[in-house]
Order: C-alpha cells, then sequence, then structure tokens
C-alpha cells in the first residue's frame, strides 16, 4: 500500500472518529443521496460510445490513469480515452494540463485508479475531448485572455470529433450577461447540431453567468453533503437565479463537495476537492455525465428521438429531486422551481424509468395502470396545439409534467471574413408555449402561459376520479417548435390536501429569499 493510501485511509478514519464529514470517493456523488447513477452501471450503461467535449480554461491530463482501462492489477492499459485540443494557436504552451480541468473531466469520466478504483465517473466508460479557450498574454504574464472565435473553433471541433455533449467549466464575467452574444453561440450549436450543453450556473455572482444563461443548455447548481453520502444543501457559492432577464434558471443541482478526484500533478495523483461554498465546476460535469450515461441507452433502443438533447432535458428535469435545503438550510420541497437550486437534485435512475418507458403521441390516453411514465417528442405549427389526455384515479392522483423545447438561432453571415460567426450575425427566435392541464369540463387545473422560458414543469395532486386534459398550445404566429414532453404519475404525498391543488409556478417563485 502507497503512502498516500495510507495517509487517505488513517485520515478519514480519524475524521469518522472525530463525528466529522469524510472525504467520500466519487462513488458516493453517484450513488441514491448524489445523482443515483450507480442503479444504471449496473445494467451496463456507462457512457460507453458516447464523447464528451470539455470546454475550459486549460486541458485535462490526458496520460492520467483515470482515463485509461485497468488490467486485473489495476495497472492502466490501451490508449487513454480522453485527448486534447488547442483553439487558441498558444505556440509556447498548447497543451497545459491543469488541476481544475483534469478534476472536472475526472467526475464527467473517471475509470478510476489503481489505489482509487472506486473513484470512477459519472459516466465512467465515456470518452473525454478536453479544448482550452484561454491563453497567457506571455510566457511569465499570470493574467489570461479568452476569444470569441476560440470559443467558436473549439465548438467546431467538438462537432467534427462527434461529441454529442460538451460541459463548460469557465465563466465569464456578468456584463456580458446583458448583451447574451455567447448564449447565442451556445444556443445555436444546440440547436443546429443536437449538442448537449451541462453548463454551471456559477459561483459567486449576484446572478447566473456566462455560461449558464443559455436557453436550450441545462444550468447546474452546486450541492453540499448535509450527513455522509446525501447532497441536500445549496452550497454558498452558487449563483442564484433568475437570469437577468428573468429566466427560471438553473433548472438542477448536483453534487460539489467532497470529491475524490484525479488532479494534474502527476498520472496517478487525487486529490479531495469541492467545499461548503459548493463550487459549480463539480456540479456540471454530474450533468454531463448522466446525460452520456442516457444517450448510451437512447442509441441502444429502438426509438431514435430519445437521444435528442431536449428530450433529455425533459426527463432530467421531470425527474429532479426538489427536497433540498436552500444556502441557509431552509428547506425548499414546497416549491417546483427555487432560485438556488432549480427543479432540484439530478436523479438518473428516475430519468432512466421515463426515457425507457414508451414514447407518447398526441391524442394518447396516459392511463396508469397501462404507462405511469413516458415522454413525447413533437413538432408543433404556429397556432396549432396538441391534446394528451390522464385518466386520474384516487389512489394514483398526482401528475409530473415537464415541458421543453429550444430556441431557434439563425446564422446570417453578413461581416467578413466569411464562414465565421460574427456576434452580431446570430438571431434567437422563440416559439410561445403554453402548458395546460384541464378537467372533462374544461375547467383550468394548472396552467403556464409565460413568454420568457422554454421549459415548464407542473407537480400536480387531483384526487378526484377523471378525464383530464393535457394541451400544449403553440401561441406563436410564425415561429414553430419541436418540443419534448416528460411526465410521471407517482404516488401522492401521504399529507396531500384533500382539495385540487395548483402547483403553477408564478412570478413570486421568482423573487430571491
Amino acid at each position: 500500500m502507497s503512502k498516500n493510501r495510507a495517509l487517505l485511509l488513517f485520515t478519514q478514519g480519524l475524521l469518522f472518529l472525530l463525528g466529522s464529514q469524510m472525504a467520500y470517493p466519487l462513488a458516493e456523488s453517484a450513488g441514491p443521496g448524489g445523482v443515483n447513477v450507480k442503479a444504471l452501471h449496473e445494467l451496463g450503461y456507462t457512457g460507453r460510445g458516447i464523447r464528451i467535449g470539455v470546454l475550459s480554461q486549460r486541458h485535462c491530463r490526458t496520460s492520467h490513469e483515470a482515463f485509461f482501462e485497468k488490467d486485473s492489477q489495476g495497472n492502466p492499459t490501451g490508449d487513454s480515452h480522453a485527448h486534447w485540443y488547442d483553439p487558441t494557436g498558444d505556440v509556447l504552451s498548447p497543451y497545459e494540463p491543469y488541476w481544475h480541468d483534469t478534476s472536472l473531466a475526472g467526475i464527467a469520466a473517471s475509470r478510476g485508479g489503481r489505489e482509487y478504483p472506486a473513484c470512477r465517473g459519472i459516466a465512467p466508460d465515456a470518452e473525454i475531448c478536453s479544448a482550452k479557450v484561454t491563453r497567457r498574454l506571455s510566457q511569465t504574464d499570470p493574467n489570461r485572455t479568452t476569444n470569441w472565435l476560440w470559443f467558436q473553433d473549439a465548438l467546431n471541433h467538438f462537432r467534427a470529433d462527434r461529441c454529442r455533449i460538451v460541459v463548460t467549466g469557465i465563466q465569464l464575467p456578468n456584463d456580458y450577461d446583458r448583451l447574451f452574444p455567447f448564449t447565442l453561440l451556445y444556443d445555436y450549436y444546440a440547436y443546429t447540431d443536437d449538442i448537449f450543453f451541462a453548463n454551471a450556473s456559477g459561483n459567486d455572482n449576484a446572478s447566473i453567468t456566462i455560461f449558464g444563461t443559455s436557453f436550450n443548455g441545462l444550468t447546474t447548481a452546486g450541492l453540499i453533503t448535509v450527513e455522509p453520502e446525501i447532497y441536500r444543501r445549496v452550497g454558498t457559492a452558487v449563483n442564484p437565479g433568475p437570469t437577468l432577464d428573468n429566466r427560471r434558471k438553473p433548472e438542477t443541482a448536483a453534487p460539489a463537495q467532497n470529491l475524490w478526484v484525479p488532479t494534474s500533478s502527476g498520472d496517478t495523483a487525487w486529490k479531495n476537492e469541492g467545499t461548503t461554498r459548493g463550487e459549480t465546476s463539480w456540479a456540471a460535469p454530474h450533468t454531463a455525465g448522466v446525460a452520456a450515461v442516457l444517450l448510451q441507452y437512447a442509441d441502444q433502443s429502438e426509438e431514435p428521438d430519445g437521444g435528442r438533447s431536449v428530450v433529455l432535458k425533459a426527463v432530467l428535469v421531470n425527474s429532479a429531486v426538489s427536497d433540498i435545503q436552500d444556502k441557509n438550510g431552509l428547506d425548499t420541497a414546497g416549491r417546483i422551481w427555487h432560485p438556488q437550486r432549480g427543479y432540484g437534485r439530478l436523479d438518473a435512475k428516475r430519468a432512466f424509468s421515463i426515457l425507457s418507458s414508451p414514447k407518447i403521441v398526441p391524442e394518447t390516453e396516459i392511463a396508469p395502470s397501462r404507462q405511469p411514465a413516458g415522454w413525447a417528442f413533437q413538432s408543433l405549427s404556429a397556432g396549432k396545439a396538441h391534446i394528451y389526455t390522464w385518466t386520474a384515479v384516487p389512489d394514483r392522483a398526482r401528475l409530473v409534467l415537464t415541458l421543453a423545447w429550444k430556441r431557434r438561432v439563425r446564422w446570417l453571415d453578413r461581416f467578413p471574413p466569411n464562414n465565421i460567426i460574427e456576434k452580431g450575425e446570430l438571431t434567437g427566435y422563440l416559439a410561445n408555449l403554453d402548458l395546460l392541464v384541464e378537467d372533462e369540463h374544461g375547467r383550468p387545473v394548472f396552467s403556464d402561459t409565460g413568454t420568457l422560458d422554454n421549459l415548464k414543469k407542473a407537480d400536480i395532486l387531483i384526487p378526484k376520479t377523471g378525464q383530464y386534459r393535457l394541451r400544449v398550445v403553440n401561441r406563436s404566429f410564425t415561429e414553430s417548435a419541436e418540443y419534448a414532453m416528460a411526465y410521471e404519475i407517482i404516488e401522492p404525498p401521504p399529507d396531500a390536501p384533500e382539495d385540487v391543488v395548483d402547483k403553477k409556478v408564478s412570478d413570486a417563485l421568482l423573487s430571491f429569499f
């Protein structure tokens, strides 16, 4: 046993005796009290065949043992499943292994180490492409610059490398939020190439920062532990929502404390990362990893639409666990969306149960006895509506429903040089979809007719037996939309009220505590 391993075991034992929290391996953040993805690993879904692009300050250490297959003795074999790309043209340092980016990539896709076999990432068999988008001004200058074209070059490389997921471990100053040029760029690639963007909500700012502001990505806040293996509180560093233009971000939350991860100081170097601040760089790769695991399943299923990024977004939000404490330790379970934790903690097992259920189409009857969970992917023309029905019975009268669609971004190449996206050449168009639930007499049970967001979620308790109508209505005059819908019919809580409960997310929920 190495000195480092012996010291780790001794330290963990000492902390346990003192009653303090231990340094957990990645296996704990992947467990039931984390994102609950280990249950899918046991089914054989580990992200194999999926490539994740890591866009950050520098590079992950591609030669680290965490990114190799292992033989029976735990020794690395074969080639690394991580590689790097430099869009900055940095002649002095084209390849820069960095602790932050190595740890971020490890959370998403570590395969463990010889002495750390339990430190496997959320999608341990996924592949990593690491691209840096910052560069030193000189060899000795600690200040670093970034460039709009470097981001574009990195995204083009990810596209060519068939990276279907991009996780961003960098945030830009709040000044960029008001114009949203980078948000448009991310939404353009998400729309045209169907890339799933896993974005961090950002740290230590007054509101969500770039790149968490994107319409088409999924923005994640960071959680810390309240007891061993249970991530139920928002970290103090998490940027609260909404965005500056008052959209409901973040959407999800994931573990961001006590993670035993690879680092860049050596090929076998590991460290404990993540504090009670809940740094969101550690939360976002959990989201990327869960998406990779679900994508592997979708690729093997017979339904081609299951792997669409907007479908993944809908099922992840619909299955999120809302029983989270805010930064001050106050419970937030009574609210669908909360500015600090979004719709709740990721739950990969619940998301899988939705995605592995049959796809439904308009005019479908959602009967609990036949299909307690499911999803839809449809195109809805301007001014049209799709209708689904739900047969509610008293013992299963809770419907959790999520609607998501993408902002369409158009690139008009108006400025030289040609074939390069300039900041003024992208325009976003957002369809206005309403989500409505009505009883058999046409009376509203739930309605979300807001115009800012492209994601809406309902959690409805209905004790009265009857047939209810779910309507997705496109209020736009000219803009069509491809939307995804996910639903679960689950047992109501034991203290459910006897009358109808409307869980509509109102403007009041957008205020800060």
